[in-house]
């Protein structure tokens, strides 16, 4: 299950246990997230415990990026299930710095 834009590819596909991962590379920005968000959407019906989302592959997230994290992991609260980070980059850390939501997201990184 993937689909492509001209600067960004997300994936998913579901795992054991319950989990799904999505899979994001290039720039995750206004343009970008529709992509993103059908995936999350896709993904959080498939999985029942944990949803991770590896932004190894994310070259560039702006605000429109961040909020669309931010509305994953609440959705992802209210079906009581976890959305985690996985192989976050120094750059996606300073940006949840800088709009000052590092603390919401501080036991969902995951940066192996």
């Amino acid at each position: 299950m993937s689909t492509a834009g001209d600067w960004c590819t997300v994936s998913w596909a579901p795992g054991k246990n319950g989990t799904a991962t999505v899979v994001i590379s290039g720039e995750v920005d206004a343009a970008t997230v529709p992509l993103l968000e059908k995936a999350l959407a896709e993904a959080a019906r498939a999985a029942t415990g944990v949803l991770v989302v590896d932004v190894a592959g994310v070259t560039f997230m702006d605000a429109a990026g961040l909020r669309v994290l931010l509305g994953a992991q609440a959705e992802a609260a209210n079906r009581r299930a976890r959305l985690r980070l996985a192989h976050v980059s120094a750059s996606v850390q300073r940006l949840f710095t800088a709009a000052g939501v590092q603390d919401r997201f501080r036991d969902a990184i995951r940066t192996e």
